[in-house]
């Protein structure tokens, strides 16, 4: 059986997999199927969101106990990344250099959405299941709750800060009208904002907090999301083009640097470790044996051979 870790790296290679080869996709009809008139975006979002969908629930289908009202939420939440195909416009006339900035962010919101929501949906349930009425695949499903949820939510971070960005963008210029020297460093800023709310959020109760943890992570979020955005205001003074793409490209290294940071600087509770457990589980119910002289389980009287627990316990890493 593939391994969580395991489907955990599939699901982060998705996030530059799947762009593009929707481009490539969108390449190809436009080439070969699609006449000149043809909305590019549109296609694209309709390849974005069916390889995302379809590899998605391809990759976590193993982990998940399926029931026919689960069934029937994911089919139904899996529609709203294919809102932006539906309705390919941008919200409000942002104008036309702010037309596709709108589109993608919406885009990204929609599969930002649709990633939280499918947590719950796969999830948001588990507790209602028994352990003692559990089978051995589900109960392995139980366990493995805690880390494949905030990893996943993690995930769906990385779309929600690329749609705050593109929709922010507009809504300063358009609708509260902000100068062109402030507009990238204020965009970048709010989105950076959005994005590390997020993360936190998700991560809050998996990190044991002190004062130093809280000090550490003050001081790298002013650093390396402050000081990137106010360079910014350079563009329009800097005349070097390759300077100008490194001061537009900080602010989002800014905020890469800061979520793997937080990976070094924060200490995980022992439920989202990434580590394998020193003792197994029962294969039936789930009890820990750990000092025991003899592998029968005394919670429920199930007995295995040390072969068969420390190999379902190798499986969940």
């Amino acid at each position: 059986m593939l391994g969580v870790t395991r489907r955990m790296i599939c699901a982060l290679a998705l996030v530059p997999i799947v762009p593009a080869a929707a481009f490539v996709a969108q390449g190809c009809c436009r080439e070969y199927l699609l006449s000149s008139d043809a909305d590019g975006q549109q296609w694209f979002d309709l390849f974005l969101s069916s390889l995302t969908v379809l590899s998605t629930i391809f990759i976590w289908r193993a982990v998940i106990v399926w029931t026919l009202g689960r069934k029937a939420l994911t089919a139904l939440v899996s529609m709203i990344p294919f809102v932006q195909v539906i309705y390919a416009r941008p919200l409000w006339d942002a104008g036309c250099v702010f037309r596709d900035f709108l589109r993608v962010g919406q885009e990204q919101l929609g599969v930002a959405v649709w990633i939280w929501v499918l947590i719950w949906v796969w999830w948001g349930w588990e507790r209602l299941v028994s352990p003692s009425d559990a089978r051995p695949s589900k109960l392995w499903r139980l366990r493995m709750e805690p880390r494949i949820r905030v990893v996943v939510a993690s995930i769906g971070t990385v779309p929600f800060a690329v749609a705050s960005f593109f929709i922010l963008a507009p809504v300063y210029e358009s609708v509260l009208g902000t100068p062109r020297p402030y507009l990238l460093p204020v965009t970048y800023l709010t989105a950076a904002v959005f994005a590390i709310t997020a993360w936190l959020l998700i991560w809050r109760k998996h990190v044991r907090w002190s004062s130093v943890v809280v000090q550490q992570t003050l001081l790298a979020t002013g650093f390396l999301i402050g000081v990137p955005s106010a360079a910014t205001v350079l563009l329009d003074q800097v005349n070097s083009e390759v300077l100008n793409y490194i001061i537009v490209a900080s602010p989002p290294m800014g905020w890469g640097i800061w979520m793997a940071l937080t990976m070094w600087l924060w200490p995980f509770t022992a439920s989202t470790a990434d580590v394998v457990e020193a003792s197994p589980r029962c294969l039936k119910c789930g009890y820990m044996l750990k000092g025991l002289r003899r592998t029968r389980c005394p919670e429920c009287g199930d007995e295995r051979t040390l072969d068969e627990l420390w190999a379902a316990n190798a499986a969940e890493a």
